[in-house]
């Protein structure tokens, strides 16, 4: 990276420089690393520079053709700029002012429970697999003795494990192999099944489970009701803001020159004329 001799502030040296259009060290961090992240690399900083650089190079040249002040980009100007300032309004009056409390969690969350229930049963097991019906006999040992399968691993040989025994977790019933969903299935949470199989013997054990119809924790749906609090609330200040300016406005709106549902000029097709007939 080039250190600019001339101009150059210690505590914030350049980086890079076009015309007199100059990128400093702390411009640069401010945008690509705002929270001081140390795991920024030396190349994602490289292209950051060559980026800016280019976009100065095009935009010097688009000044030299004139194209600041052209009618289209001035307009364009002009509309992004009215969307930055209301975005700016709503951001103040509405969005920095939203709030939705535990309470308001828990009634949205009692009052809509029908919304968030399990569609299918879910079933959170584990499974091992070992070569010899001893080994089988002393993983049933150690089940009856609470012992976690981790800990049965490590007492008895040839264990492996079918899943990942540090993230257990619930498993939609579509999403479990036919032969395995037939045994979770008729498990009771916190007995297991052995069964022989090619080359030894299986053991599933049913950890939990979450049955269809059944309501989910609030843990579990509590950030999309937070979600969609938050819409109903933004919408309802949306409309206050709005119609209490519409009321202190000087203002008027002229439906008619839209040329629907008033102008004198829209053609009304007979058919529906002569139904309006009838119904009067």
């Amino acid at each position: 990276i080039l250190i600019f001799c001339s101009g150059n502030n210690e505590k914030d040296p350049s980086v890079a420089r076009v015309g007199d259009k100059v990128l400093t060290l702390e411009m640069m961090n401010s945008v690509l690393n705002p929270d001081n992240n140390p795991t920024i690399e030396f190349d994602e900083k490289k292209d950051y520079i060559d980026r800016w650089v280019e976009r100065e190079l095009l935009y010097k040249e688009a000044e030299k053709r004139g194209l600041k002040d052209d009618p289209f980009i001035r307009k364009e100007i002009s509309r992004l700029e009215k969307e930055m300032v209301i975005d700016r309004l709503l951001e103040l009056e509405i969005d920095g002012k939203l709030r939705v409390t535990d309470v308001e969690i828990k009634d949205y969350y009692t009052e809509n429970s029908e919304y968030y229930k399990y569609t299918e049963n879910q079933y959170k097991y584990e499974h091992i697999k070992v070569r010899r019906l001893s080994e089988a006999r002393a993983v049933d040992r150690a089940l009856k003795a609470d012992k976690t399968f981790i800990e049965i691993s490590r007492e008895v040989k040839n264990v492996s494990f079918v899943s990942n025994p540090e993230k257990i977790v619930f498993v939609n019933e579509n999403n479990i192999p036919s032969d395995i969903l037939k045994i979770v299935s008729a498990l009771e949470v916190g007995t297991w099944r052995r069964n022989k199989i090619t080359g030894g013997y299986q053991i599933i054990k049913l950890i939990d489970k979450r049955n269809k119809g059944d309501i989910k924790e609030l843990n579990l749906v509590k950030n999309e009701i937070v979600f969609n609090i938050l819409v109903k609330k933004r919408k309802e200040r949306y409309n206050q803001l709005v119609n209490g300016l519409r009321d202190n406005a000087e203002m008027e709106i002229n439906y008619s020159e839209i040329g629907f549902l008033g102008d004198e000029t829209y053609n009304i097709p007979d058919t529906l004329n002569s139904q309006n007939k009838e119904e009067k």
